[in-house]
């Protein structure tokens, strides 16, 4: 009830919780009611989804969906669709089954803020404070602001991140082959899974030894591991493949090329979060981990494999520059799965009441990679502000009334200046 009142205080009620499965589940009723006040328009690649919801799936016969499902699982491709399959299946549910195409967001938030919920669940015991640990805690901070409950307008890229993730934390936890299910799901909620999940599967099922990694991740920012001819060639074999490659190439050409030149009108945070800065800030941060030792003889098994999947994915990241867009996301999985390892073995290190103990050099490092990544946050301030609804502060069923009286937070605070 107090949720229909005022999400943000439920919110904060719930952080102050210690049951852990009460907190991932109203952290997900909070997504869903954050998700409810979304507007169709101005929320990116979920415009265009939610959009064609509307269009093509309202009315959409059963002979018809399945036919477009057997589109998407050839890797055919088809204009009218959501070609994927778990978001083609969100649209039908709701489109058609349901007849509620208004509510495919709600649907969208559940599902995404269920496997944020419990990734942030299973990986924080513990928050850094920012008076004692205040490296740890802008870090901590960093990994939740990357992928937060913004991130799900894009629908299916990033939902399918937070599933890979849950289910690496909870088979490399628990062992249990359910979660292993998990690892092969988000390649259907996004086909670029097909590919940048190959860096978790590797480290999953064919550990390569930490010191192989280390070097693969050296050679990665000096030479190209595979030909990025024989890549292109390789995809375009398929619609679908030959579809994206087309539009991830001309990404590729105007980000890198121009993605300065293009912020010089955009305010500067935004310009900072685009220049490349962040993804060094990265690299300088999983070396000093590397050079402290801490790798190589300290980290746990769990702590291991996401650190591990970390190196491998930003091997993925580098080697495909050709493809921007895939090779921008796949520094992004890297960056979370480095984050999430280095977060839970502080943790870790804290409940035992050991030091972590680093050098000079690394901890420098250390310092050097926090600094660079403090900017961004007001990137992630402003994004809050422009795309939240001010009804997630109170009564958000004001936005469900009338769809008209959606107000993001800009938006208010713009009356008042």
């Amino acid at each position: 009830m107090l949720l229909l009142i005022s999400p943000v205080f439920t919110l904060v009620y719930t952080l102050k919780q210690k049951d852990k499965r009460f907190t991932k589940w109203m952290l997900t009723l909070f997504s869903t009611v954050y998700a409810s006040t979304f507007n169709i328009e101005g929320i990116g690649d979920g415009t265009v989804h939610w959009e064609r919801v509307y269009s093509y799936y309202v009315g959409l016969s059963f002979p018809q969906f399945l036919s477009d499902l057997k589109d998407i699982l050839l890797f055919k491709t088809n204009h009218y669709v959501n070609e994927d399959v778990y978001i083609h299946f969100l649209s039908y549910l709701t489109g058609e089954v349901f007849a509620v195409p208004g509510l495919f967001f709600v649907f969208v938030g559940f599902i995404y803020g269920y496997f944020f919920s419990a990734s942030m669940v299973a990986v924080f015991d513990r928050f850094p404070s920012i008076g004692k640990h205040f490296h740890f805690f802008i870090l901590a901070v960093y990994f939740i602001a990357i992928l937060n409950l913004q991130s799900m307008n894009t629908v299916r890229t990033w939902t399918g991140f937070w599933v890979l993730f849950y289910g690496v934390l909870q088979y490399q936890t628990t062992g249990k082959k359910k979660y292993l299910m998990l690892l092969f799901l988000p390649p259907f909620i996004h086909v670029g899974y097909f590919i940048m999940c190959i860096p978790i599967w590797i480290v999953t099922f064919f550990p390569l030894k930490k010191q192989v990694l280390i070097i693969l991740y050296g050679l990665s920012f000096a030479t190209t591991l595979f030909s990025p001819a024989a890549v292109l060639s390789q995809l375009s074999k398929y619609e679908v493949g030959a579809e994206k490659i087309d539009g991830y190439y001309i990404e590729e050409e105007v980000s890198v090329a121009d993605r300065l030149e293009s912020g010089g009108n955009k305010r500067w945070y935004k310009t900072y979060r685009r220049s490349g800065i962040l993804a060094w800030a990265m690299v300088v941060l999983s070396l000093a981990f590397i050079l402290n030792g801490a790798f190589l003889t300290d980290m746990n098994r769990l702590e291991e494999k996401l650190f591990s999947m970390g190196l491998l994915s930003k091997v993925l990241s580098n080697t495909t520059w050709f493809i921007f867009a895939l090779s921008n996301r796949s520094e992004i999985i890297s960056s979370l799965f480095i984050l999430g390892a280095i977060v839970i073995y502080w943790q870790r290190k804290q409940r035992l009441q050991q030091t972590l103990k680093m050098g000079f050099l690394p901890r420098t490092m250390l310092t050097i990679s926090v600094l660079l990544i403090i900017p961004v946050f007001f990137f992630y301030i402003s994004n809050t502000l422009e795309f939240t609804s001010v009804y997630i502060l109170a009564f958000p069923s004001m936005a469900w009334i009338d769809e008209s009286l959606r107000l993001t937070m800009r938006e208010f605070l713009g009356f008042f200046l």
